[in-house]
């Protein structure tokens, strides 16, 4: 009896740090990221609203990167006494899911912000760098803007 309830503990121990990922398949994407836009948003001088600045956008999908890599971490089986668990499945869903979220973000700005690119490139070319380093941030997410950010 005390084996089984040691497996059971165990076993659901397994189980809940897959579980605490349930947000992934439970919030809606398309309103979460309305509501992070509404939380986030910008409130330019004459009175609309903008976007969350890119850095709000850069949190966002570097906490879901950071989740996908937690979840990769984890054995794809687990051997408890008597019981082994094949995993590899579950760990499938949840990284397929954490991918869903960092794309439902890039995706975002890359469709935002895809027709004004040119004018922003002209743009950061004359004035700042900082906004030059944004579109290449748009289109090519950390590797470009850390590159083109050196330059200037």
């Amino acid at each position: 009896m005390m084996v089984t309830l040691a497996n059971e503990s165990r076993c659901e121990d397994f189980k809940n740090q897959f579980a605490k990922f349930d947000y992934l398949w439970k919030q809606d994407l398309q309103a979460t990221l309305q509501q992070f836009i509404t939380d986030n948003g910008v409130t330019l001088p004459d009175g609309t609203r903008d976007d969350p600045p890119l850095a709000k956008f850069e949190e966002q999908i570097v906490k879901y990167k950071n989740v996908a890599s937690e979840i990769a971490s984890f054995k794809d089986t687990m051997t408890m006494g008597y019981v082994k668990v094949n995993a590899k499945p579950l760990r499938q869903a949840l990284s397929t899911w954490a991918s869903k979220w960092v794309y439902l973000f890039t995706h975002y700005l890359q469709v935002r912000h895809n027709g004004s690119r040119a004018d922003m490139r002209f743009a950061g070319q004359c004035s700042s760098g900082q906004a030059f380093a944004a579109v290449l941030w748009l289109s090519d997410y950390l590797v470009r803007r850390t590159y083109w950010q050196c330059r200037f």
